[in-house]
């Protein structure tokens, strides 16, 4: 394992200086609309096949909702602070430098699941919640790693409490990593069952929190998935856990059963979930090489091997890496968190 101390020597970035890079920014995705949403599994299949990817799909619960609902799915989008209530803002952020950074070379393959750092995974139903939920796995992983401990948090606390959610914005009209971790850093992570997740907005419970957030690090922009970047990411998996990530997602996406997933198609980021891992021997149809991700989708999608509910990746295709992001530190209920 890497010592946080080298650590810092690269990948250098407080919270105080995080938000204001990105919110400066001021894009909104739109959500990617779904290919071909009338074909049938078989058909996407030998889609599949004419491309000569390797990776299967198979009928699912997000495969039987429309292409509206499908497109709910995927809520990844940066947005604009709002202007009430006012509230304090982390700032500016240094991007992580690109290359080894002076760690050495990642190991060909790593899998955060089987060293046992990855909680289970968890359903955000039909909304475009998976910036929170792909934001409370990656803090779910660095308590798992520090404390031996799997915790439960909630991301529906998150959801009712932001400020953004308290000045108007709807739950299910996405977000991005900043949004949960003003949170997570201001005030706390709470207990799932303290305020169990709902598709629909509550009131703010204001539950007891267990952990805080204390030091988060960009570690892409939006040209994370290219190779300049592979071993940074890596590096920040073996640093500080499994990192929050996003991509591109469109209608074979909703299918996937097993394989190596690829899309090479242009497109935006419009999804947010967690690398996990890596294997650089995984063959698909540009070379060999995939992030292994964990979504947010229930063990009903995704559940062929290794673990239901995940996904292999190819490396560089459908935007996967771009926005990457690691909660690197985290305090116990109390700790107090400067801004």
């Amino acid at each position: 394992m890497i010592s946080r101390a080298r650590a810092r020597k690269v990948m250098s970035l407080v919270i105080p200086a995080a938000i204001s890079l990105i919110l400066a920014v001021g894009l909104v995705i739109p959500p990617a609309r779904a290919a071909d949403p009338t074909l049938s599994i078989e058909e996407v299949q030998q889609w599949v096949r004419d491309r000569g990817y390797n990776y299967t799909v198979a009928e699912n619960w997000v495969t039987r909702l429309s292409p509206e609902e499908q497109e709910a799915l995927c809520g990844f989008r940066p947005l604009e602070a709002p202007g009430e209530p006012p509230s304090p803002k982390l700032r500016a952020s240094a991007l992580a430098p690109a290359g080894n950074g002076g760690f050495g070379t990642p190991p060909p393959s790593y899998d955060a699941w089987a060293e046992g750092y990855v909680t289970p995974v968890r359903d955000q139903k039909s909304c475009s919640s998976c910036w929170i939920f792909a934001t409370v796995a990656d803090l779910e992983s660095d308590v798992a790693i520090g404390d031996s401990v799997f915790l439960d948090f909630s991301e529906q606390e998150i959801r009712d409490c932001n400020i953004w959610s308290q000045g108007g914005y709807p739950f299910c009209a996405g977000g991005l990593a900043v949004m949960a971790v003003n949170r997570l850093s201001k005030y706390g992570a709470a207990a799932e069952g303290c305020n169990p997740y709902d598709v629909f907005a509550q009131d703010c419970r204001d539950c007891p929190p267990l952990r805080n957030v204390k030091d988060w690090r960009v570690i892409t922009g939006s040209d994370g998935q290219h190779e300049y970047y592979r071993e940074t990411i890596k590096n920040a998996i073996l640093e500080y856990g499994p990192v929050f990530s996003s991509m591109y997602v469109r209608s074979a996406f909703y299918g996937y059963h097993s394989g190596v997933y690829e899309d090479w198609a242009p497109g935006v980021a419009n999804h947010a979930i967690e690398i996990i891992g890596w294997d650089d021997t995984l063959v698909h149809s540009q070379g060999t090489g995939a992030w292994l991700i964990k979504n947010s989708w229930g063990e009903g999608w995704g559940t062929g091997p290794p673990y239901a509910g995940c996904a292999w990746v190819a490396y560089g295709s459908a935007n996967l890496g771009d926005h990457t992001s690691a909660i690197a530190g985290y305090g116990e209920a109390g700790d107090t968190v400067y801004y």
